[in-house]
């Protein structure tokens, strides 16, 4: 490696996990209204969920993700005006996937309107030419449907469908709809097709980031870094030339109460703020529960939080725990979901859930489903599943986590 190599990046260790890298990133880049792209080859959940968390005001987290769908959805977010500095974790592998060029994608782009003058056939056509795939039921991103002056779409920047009613050659009214029961909701100003076919694609990622700082996490020696001049490296292991950012993992507790109160008296002793994180309202009453009988714990904080990773900052004087680390659990939908299949349990919708359904929770086993109940309804209202274990302990789960749950049919 050349002079010039080694002193156009700056290493970065004493970041132990994904939530410690995405702190850095947020205290390093987007706090100084810069803009970053983080590029691990690692799975990059427990990076985004503390993205999230640590993100200022007015910041954007973005993902890119394996699929076209989300890839594409990733680099409308891209091209779009940012209101603030943006976050973007992604895989060194993306850094050469082919893509079209940021212009050629504007170009591609095409936006209905409530009101516009727009032929059904007209739509359909550009649909199609677009790479969108025609079906019974628009069901997933990429896809639409079609049937007398109605025109189903699932965009790619939208949790759920649009529907487009036609009056002869103008869009009368676009709303969103349920999947599950089809019911229309709210109505909607605009569908925005973003595009999923390209003749030609000579870019890649950094064509698509003026102005962002590289960050690359753990690179493999023949990783050619001098393409990316002044970029960031981080390292787990200590570099004598490294500058090494403080941050201390957490032990892990296996749900051992004792030891955690342990643990948290010593920090307090230091003066070490320390905040316990549940993931909602439901296991924040848990722990909060647990914590009184502690003499050390229960004067912690407690929070929700979307943290899955927590770390120590002996500097800054904080500690965060999560709910996670002290029951030794992992949430890793994206990982998990793949070898979802388990014997006697069907994938259903949950308009098909009745109270008293035997359930499969793909980290929890099988229950039964109480019904639904609104959660946290001050701060941030989430419908949660309800499901009861043996000895009525009770599991919440968020409807945006309902892709974990099958119904129990019996095996055999």
């Amino acid at each position: 490696m050349s002079h010039a190599t080694k002193t156009s990046f700056t290493r970065y260790y004493g970041l132990p996990n994904g939530a410690a890298k995405a702190y850095f990133a947020c205290q390093t880049y987007l706090n100084h209204n810069k803009s970053a792209v983080f590029i691990t080859a690692y799975d990059t959940d427990d990076f985004d969920n503390a993205a999230k968390e640590f993100a200022p005001r007015g910041a954007e987290t973005l993902t890119l993700p394996e699929t076209d769908t989300g890839r594409m959805n990733a680099l409308f977010a891209l091209i779009s005006p940012a209101g603030g500095p943006r976050l973007l974790s992604t895989n060194y592998e993306s850094l050469s996937t082919p893509l079209p060029t940021p212009q050629d994608f504007k170009n591609r782009l095409f936006t209905v309107r409530r009101g516009d003058t727009l032929r059904r056939q007209e739509l359909l056509d550009r649909l199609e030419n677009s790479g969108y795939g025609r079906e019974e039921y628009a069901e997933a991103p990429g896809q639409y449907a079609a049937r007398g002056s109605v025109v189903d779409i699932f965009c790619l920047n939208r949790p759920e469908p649009l529907r487009l009613y036609f009056a002869g050659n103008r869009v009368e009214m676009i709303s969103a709809y349920d999947l599950d029961t089809q019911n229309t909701k709210e109505h909607v100003e605009q569908a925005d097709i973003i595009p999923l076919k390209f003749k030609d694609t000579p870019a890649t990622l950094a064509d698509y980031l003026p102005g962002f700082s590289f960050i690359f996490d753990e690179p493999d020696k023949e990783f050619d870094l001098s393409a990316y001049p002044n970029c960031a490296v981080t390292t787990l292991l200590p570099s004598a030339d490294g500058v090494n950012f403080g941050l201390k993992a957490n032990v892990s507790f296996n749900a051992n109460m004792d030891l955690l109160d342990k643990e948290v008296a010593g920090l307090q002793a230091h003066n070490i703020v320390v905040t316990i994180c549940c993931l909602n309202r439901g296991e924040l009453d848990r722990m909060g529960e647990l914590a009184a009988d502690y003499e050390h714990l229960k004067k912690a904080a407690f929070k929700i939080s979307p943290l899955t990773q927590g770390f120590c900052s002996p500097q800054e004087r904080f500690a965060l725990i999560t709910s996670n680390e002290i029951l030794n659990r992992r949430y890793n939908a994206a990982r998990v979901i793949k070898h979802f299949d388990i014997e006697g349990a069907k994938r259903v919708r949950f308009k098909e859930l009745q109270a008293g359904d035997y359930v499969v929770h793909q980290e929890h086993g099988i229950g039964r489903y109480l019904g639904l109940e609104v959660m946290d309804k001050e701060e941030n209202p989430t419908d949660c599943l309800i499901i009861e274990y043996r000895r009525g302990s009770r599991l919440y789960v968020p409807m945006y986590d309902f892709k974990k749950v099958q119904k129990y049919i019996g095996a055999g």
